[in-house]
């Protein structure tokens, strides 16, 4: 560890493990907070995350989006039917539309009226074919949809029949319309998914029932210990959002009939709020994007767009906050509906958010080769105390490897030294491929230290961050 007599040094390089869930309990590859920047795509350096490009103000709010082969359609509390690329109003509901999905050649919609399913074939939607092609009220054996919930999960089992809960009974539909109810229990069902053969069955008393669909019997139970407010199935894996209250938000993962903490909301000795603050219940909030989960959180300062996992397989999956603004650089307030859609030339992460004065439809195209980028942010870094806190330290030097960088393009390194605010070291603005500074002029006797870098963009290009070293002496 000796880099010359009585001196160290500390490496902190590709920050690409994400957000840490301790201050000091970490690894060299964590931060304590980041947010608008990319961690996960590119594990060499540090840059600024693509921006939305463009948006649609809308009255209402969108509950989710649906596709039908290319085209991509955003269904609102106000009942309608938009087409999400050009904000055309295509059909209006008799009710609105809680949930939508495919199946057997349809787009299916799921209102919250007595007689609540409506569809169209995925043909005509695609074509933007709408009038007098959407069929209401196409069941007439379905119970009437409880009030009391705003969700509700649908899981298609091969093409052949759907299932969905309502209340607490398990209905099921099949390819001629007919429905069957299951009334499995006297409990409250608050989510459904399915690995094989087996449904996961979830109540409002905190347990989860392994139900076989081939039998139709239930062939044993799980107790998840809080209460549980949505479950996200991906694959074989259940991530579940297990609440208390807004200050003890889990994230727990299912698999099989192994359960286990992937996050709690914690308090930072740092930070003014508690990270990972998840107090939201809508099924709408969350998607799968290529190797990465997004979920929104209630964030320090607005919602945020949290993203769980990595763009390279070979790196560890972690937590970073990559939206938290938009397009205009305003802090957004509600993130209300997200989605992925692939097409044949990018890869578009569908955004409808609210600001304190504007609602409004936003997309990321995440492959494009013209990105935009945030146009400032931080990341913050762990807290460094070298592993004592009575130990006397002194700077001897810092040194910063960047790229990118010019007048327009800055990298700015502050410092906090025992838990004092952040003081200017040095700006970054050289535009060679890989710059090394070096900062000499600070030489502060510390306990701990902790490292702001803020990354400044005109927009069309990023600054890269590919390195901080430390290096220090021991004093006392």
């Amino acid at each position: 560890m000796a880099f010359e007599t009585n001196h160290f040094w500390i490496n902190l390089k590709n920050f690409t493990w994400g957000i840490s869930q301790d201050d000091f309990l970490t690894t060299w590859k964590q931060v304590l907070y980041a947010e608008n920047l990319d961690l996960n795509t590119n594990s060499y350096y540090v840059s600024l995350n693509k921006d939305s490009e463009w948006r649609y103000t809308t009255a209402a709010q969108v509950n989710w989006f649906i596709t039908a082969w290319s085209n991509t359609f955003a269904y609102c509390d106000w009942w309608e039917i938009y087409d999400a690329s050009t904000w055309i109003l295509k059909y209006t509901l008799w009710n609105q539309a809680l949930n939508a999905w495919q199946f057997n050649g349809y787009l299916y919609f799921l209102t919250n009226n007595s007689s609540p399913l409506n569809r169209i074939t995925i043909a005509n939607a695609a074509a933007n074919n709408w009038t007098w092609t959407v069929s209401e009220n196409i069941t007439t054996t379905w119970d009437s949809i409880t009030t009391s919930a705003n969700i509700y999960p649908v899981v298609v089992l091969l093409n052949t029949k759907f299932y969905l809960w309502n209340g607490d009974l398990v209905s099921v539909v099949d390819q001629d319309d007919i429905v069957t109810n299951y009334d499995i229990w006297d409990w409250e069902i608050v989510w459904l998914t399915r690995t094989g053969w087996v449904f996961k069955v979830y109540t409002e008393n905190w347990t989860i029932a392994f139900w076989d669909w081939e039998t139709g019997s239930i062939d044993s139970f799980l107790e998840v210990q809080e209460a549980v407010r949505w479950v996200i199935n991906d694959g074989k894996i259940d991530y579940i959002l297990a609440w208390k209250s807004d200050f003890q938000s889990k994230i727990k993962v299912l698999t099989w009939y192994t359960i286990q903490d992937l996050l709690l909301t914690r308090d930072s000795e740092r930070l003014w709020d508690y990270l990972f603050k998840i107090t939201y219940s809508q099924t709408n909030q969350w998607w799968r994007l290529s190797n990465q989960l997004y979920f929104v959180q209630d964030g320090i300062t607005s919602d945020d767009l949290v993203s769980y996992g990595t763009w390279n397989p070979t790196l560890s999956k972690w937590f970073n906050i990559p939206y938290s603004k938009d397009s205009l650089d305003t802090q957004i307030s509600t993130i209300s509906a997200i989605k992925w859609v692939e097409l044949t030339a990018t890869d578009r992460l569908y955004i409808w958010i609210e600001t304190w004065a504007w609602t409004f439809m936003e997309y990321i195209d995440v492959n494009t080769t013209t990105p935009t980028y945030k146009p400032s942010w931080y990341l913050q870094t762990n807290i460094i105390d070298w592993w004592s806190r009575i130990q006397k330290k002194k700077i001897e030097q810092i040194k910063l490897v960047t790229s990118d960088c010019d007048v327009d393009n800055t990298i700015e390194l502050q410092y906090s030294i025992d838990w004092w605010s952040f003081t200017s070291a040095e700006t970054i603005i050289a535009w060679t491929s890989i710059t090394k500074t070096e900062v000499y002029s600070k030489k502060d006797v510390f306990f701990d230290i902790a490292f702001k870098i803020n990354f400044i963009s005109d927009w069309t290009t990023t600054p890269k961050l590919y390195e901080i070293q430390l290096i220090y002496s021991n004093i006392d």
